[in-house]
């Protein structure tokens, strides 16, 4: 696009508004002149009609028609007007220029006309007789206040053209004189404008190009000169804010390329805009910007991880394995609610830590069974054999030895659990497990003096599973509610709710405090420990519950209650 400078626009706007400014005064002027100038003539030819009616009228009432005609045409001879006598029936009886036999009617005349009726008539016209525009002043001549004829005198227009057009050319000879100074005063004023405007805009394309060392010097203490101050102004504050983001730029990016996790930058279309070092080892690439994540990241599972978060429109979480090392991997969206943020942190060490914990506890608790198992053989064999004193301190060791085994056999259940030991999937339709275990328990539940009650939504769909797990479940969670209820019920219910089957035991127990619910489902943690030591309790019961419950990728939490006891809700995947 082409580039019009400032200066040649005020010239050209200049320009257009003086001449239509110099048209109009001229025009507006000329017009005005030419006006008083026919006012006055007519009051000239008005004044000098009056002059004539002091010798006409005597003569007209006289009717010496010839004697009257030859005043005029005497008159007409020494001035440069046209003077015309008609009587009343509109007869001419006196023409300063033509032979009255050779002229008409005159009563006609639009000015005639008027001085008929009484009053003065003017008029500017064609005059037929003489073939010229002329200005004509008609004055009534009275007698005893009836008009008995007019007197009028008239004068050529073609002189009153000439002196006109004379009038015309000097106001625009004049105009042009006015507009050709003020031109040139514009120009100088517009030079001086205009110059410090394009030296800031030769300072601000210098910026633009990354020079900050510029400056306007003010060369008035007006607009322009506090313009050119407050831009210099501009111009540190501008160096010294790309300064700071250049340094924290720096720093940041230095942080970035320093940390050990993975970091990914992605629009709302897919292409990466950021990564740092790590995330390129992670990826295998250092070429990833501007390209779309599926064109630039060859690992399938960090490839399909950026696919979930896209379509999940929310923050996103999952732990992933590339190349044997494991990662938990957040996707996050940034401010802007647009682009997405990718962060891996390398779990590999820890789960390496946690497998070699697992391995220990599955060895330790499969080395301690057998000889607990002797152990308690041995016990079993001495009670016929002690004394009547010895079978108290032998009873203390069958039920430390029962608690061992039960602790030994929990700790191999999470091990397997852990391992995702499932031994077979198949579908299972919950009310017949739920069925199966309240049979088992009623008989013990109502020793406790105590009622199972079963609320069972009919038509329940199946779920897909392991009916052993689901079962050790429900059955930890039945011996968690008989150890703390000494009284009132137990309630089972199954529902559906969206895409979960949920399973509730609801108890009218001790319940459990609120400091102790975020920690309920951690291993070997128990709320009242005296009470764990008189039934045989673990501490492991809960968190098996919860790894069977994620193992069939469900949940287990604690419902908060208005009343006593507690309520466990347990939700189950509807596949």
């Amino acid at each position: 696009m082409k580039k019009h400078s400032i200066f040649l626009k005020i010239i050209l706007g200049f320009i257009v508004i003086n001449i239509v400014l110099v048209l109009a005064v001229s025009l507006i002027s000329y017009q005005i002149i030419k006006n008083h100038y026919l006012d006055t003539l007519r009051d000239y030819l008005f004044d000098t009609g009056n002059i004539l009616l002091i010798n006409i009228k005597p003569l007209l009432l006289e009717q010496r028609y010839a004697d009257l005609d030859i005043y005029i045409k005497e008159l007409g001879s020494k001035s440069e007007f046209r003077i015309t006598v008609i009587t009343s029936e509109g007869l001419v009886v006196a023409d300063s220029e033509r032979d009255i036999s050779e002229m008409d009617d005159h009563s006609g005349r639009p000015e005639i006309i008027t001085a008929l009726q009484g009053t003065t008539g003017e008029s500017i016209r064609f005059s037929s007789s003489i073939q010229t525009d002329m200005l004509y002043v008609s004055l009534p001549i009275i007698e005893r206040d009836e008009v008995i004829g007019v007197v009028r005198v008239s004068l050529f227009l073609d002189k009153i053209d000439i002196l006109i057009s004379s009038l015309r050319n000097e106001i625009f000879l004049i105009a042009l004189i006015v507009f050709i100074i003020a031109f040139f005063g514009l120009y100088l004023f517009s030079l001086r404008l205009t110059k410090p405007i394009k030296e800031l805009s030769k300072a601000a394309n210098k910026i633009s190009a990354g020079n900050f060392d510029v400056s306007v010097y003010p060369r008035a203490n007006d607009d322009i000169g506090y313009l050119c101050r407050s831009f210099n102004f501009m111009v540190t504050k501008i160096q010294e804010l790309i300064t700071d983001i250049t340094q924290n730029k720096d720093a940041l990016d230095t942080i970035i390329n320093t940390m050990q996790e993975g970091l990914l930058v992605l629009n709302e279309n897919g292409k990466i805009e950021l990564t740092n070092k790590s995330f390129d080892l992670i990826a295998e690439s250092d070429d990833l910007i501007s390209k779309y994540y599926f064109e630039g990241i060859r690992k399938p599972e960090l490839s399909e991880f950026i696919r979930e978060m896209f379509e999940s429109q929310e923050n996103y979480y999952k732990e992933i394995v590339i190349d044997d090392d494991y990662f938990i991997s957040n996707g996050l969206s940034l401010p802007n609610k647009k682009d997405k943020l990718v962060l891996l942190f390398n779990i590999t060490d820890l789960r390496k830590l946690e497998k070699v914990k697992k391995d220990m506890i599955a060895n330790v608790s499969h080395e301690l069974r057998s000889p607990l198992t002797a152990i308690k053989g041995f016990a079993e064999t001495l009670e016929d054999e002690v004394t009547p004193e010895g079978k108290e301190f032998l009873e203390i060791i069958e039920r430390n030895i029962n608690r061992l085994i039960n602790i030994v056999n929990d700790l191999l259940t999470l091990s397997q659990l852990e391992q995702r030991d499932i031994v077979e999937l198949k579908p299972i339709a919950i009310n017949d497990i739920v069925n199966h275990i309240a049979h088992i328990y009623r008989q013990k539940i109502e020793k406790k003096n105590m009622k199972l009650q079963l609320e069972l939504a009919n038509n329940l769909p199946s779920i897909k599973g392991d009916e052993f797990r689901i079962e050790q479940l429900l059955v930890n969670l039945l011996e968690n509610s008989l150890q703390h209820t000494e009284e009132g019920f137990i309630i089972i219910r199954t529902y559906k709710d969206d895409r979960f089957i949920v399973l509730e035991i609801d108890d009218t127990g001790v319940g459990i405090p609120a400091e102790h619910r975020d920690r309920i489902f951690e291993r070997f943690y128990v709320v009242d420990k005296s009470r764990s030591k008189k039934y045989g309790g673990t501490g492991l019961g809960l968190a098996i519950v919860k790894h069977i419950a994620l193992l069939h990728n469900g949940s287990v939490a604690l419902k908060q209650k208005d009343s006593k006891g507690s309520c466990f809700v347990v939700k189950l995947p509807i596949r």
